[in-house]
């Protein structure tokens, strides 16, 4: 099974609005029923890749314990020996490489999933924020002249530093 990722953008599916939590509530569980699906088929297909695996390996044992001539002249088919050669068949490997991506893959989605479930904990934390007015507007009214000049007096002395510190360095 390939997963088409560009379906499954968790940054932007885990991601939540402040301005919009009734709505990312809303799609939590189409989200988590959405990725769930997706990682009950990709961990249908490690099993499934993992018994190929075991199958072709069983398959290869059985024809060197019935022939053994591939593992060469005078050569015992011990259990290291038929190992080594199983290891190094084409068909075992490509199986063996299926199965390690889509261990992969379903990794990936369990992943997703715990983002999922973290997203949860911080709508339902962000709700309660909302709930005890933490999101509420000031009280009082700033004084935006005194607050820009101070904040411009910040940037001049950080760069007045910046600059005379590059002088120091060329020098």
């Amino acid at each position: 099974m390939e997963i088409n990722w560009d379906e499954y953008n968790i940054k932007e599916d885990a991601a939540i609005d402040p301005a919009q939590l009734d709505v990312c509530w809303l799609e939590q569980p189409n989200l988590v029923a959405k990725y769930g699906k997706a990682l009950a088929r990709a961990e249908m297909e490690a099993k499934q890749t993992a018994e190929d695996v075991k199958s072709i390996r069983s398959d290869i044992i059985i024809a060197i314990s019935a022939d053994p001539s591939p593992l060469g002249d005078g050569v015992k088919p011990t259990a290291p020996v038929v190992e080594a050669y199983y290891r190094q068949d084409a068909d075992y490997r490509r199986a063996k490489a299926r199965m390690i991506k889509a261990e992969a893959t379903a990794e990936r989605l369990r992943q997703c999933i715990n983002a999922l479930y973290n997203r949860r904990t911080a709508l339902e934390n962000l709700v309660r924020l909302h709930g005890q007015e933490w999101f509420a507007g000031p009280r009082a009214p700033r004084d935006l002249v005194a607050e820009w000049e101070q904040n411009t007096k910040h940037r001049r002395a950080s760069t007045n530093v910046k600059e005379h510190t590059k002088r120091r360095r060329t020098k």
